[in-house]
């Protein structure tokens, strides 16, 4: 009898740890969610820059100032799905694997039973979440946006030549790009509406 209970006291334990590190693993996604991230710009920029005029230099700041509330949900958005991804991944992947050899030792209790179902649902919601809204593909769209606004803010800085030959040419190419950027998310992330299905993957299939 005592083997028994020790067997049912270790399928318990198995579902309260389970429960507390699936728990505590998800945390960080949490505050990713609702933490408001802060975009702090390291080295040289448009207001300390000795490149540009003093009026190309307050276009510059007050453009990037309009930018700037794209910029923080970009960063947000990016952290997000980041974590998001890296969650469903520790998660399904080891439960793909050990569901078959977790078969093998159920036994007649029920909390067996229980482990395995939380932690095949758990899995379940996670794949559905994963590919509903589309988290690979936002965390592409967001981290690629934020880091060609960033590599053309430094390029506009180190190499304004490569903008343009006059200081109005260098200005409307990076107004120009900054606007096509935005344009380009702003596309990306109407394909990324959260479906039910993947219609697009399906289509692809016919």
């Amino acid at each position: 009898m005592n083997g028994e209970e020790n067997i049912i006291n270790a399928w318990i334990y198995g579902i309260i740890a389970y429960s507390i590190i699936a728990l505590g693993t998800l945390v960080p996604v949490l505050k990713a969610l609702l933490e408001k991230p802060k975009i702090e710009l390291v080295g040289e920029t448009f207001g300390s820059s000795t490149i540009f005029s003093k009026g190309a230099k307050q276009r510059l700041i007050s453009h990037y100032s309009r930018i700037e509330k794209s910029l923080i949900d970009w960063t947000q958005k990016t952290k997000l799905y980041k974590r998001l991804h890296y969650y469903c991944l520790i998660w399904t992947i080891p439960i793909a694997i050990l569901t078959p050899m977790l078969l093998q030792a159920i036994g007649e209790n029920s909390y067996s039973k229980w482990f395995l179902t939380i932690m095949t649902t758990h899995a379940a919601i996670l794949i559905a979440l994963h590919e509903a809204f589309k988290v690979e593909s936002n965390y592409k769209t967001y981290r690629v946006g934020g880091a060609n606004f960033f590599d053309l803010y430094r390029r506009l800085l180190d190499y304004p030549k490569s903008l343009g030959e006059t200081e109005e040419e260098q200005l409307y190419k990076y107004f120009s790009l900054v606007e096509d950027l935005k344009k380009n998310v702003r596309a990306q992330e109407t394909e990324n509406i959260p479906a039910a299905s993947n219609r697009k993957g399906a289509e692809q299939q016919e």
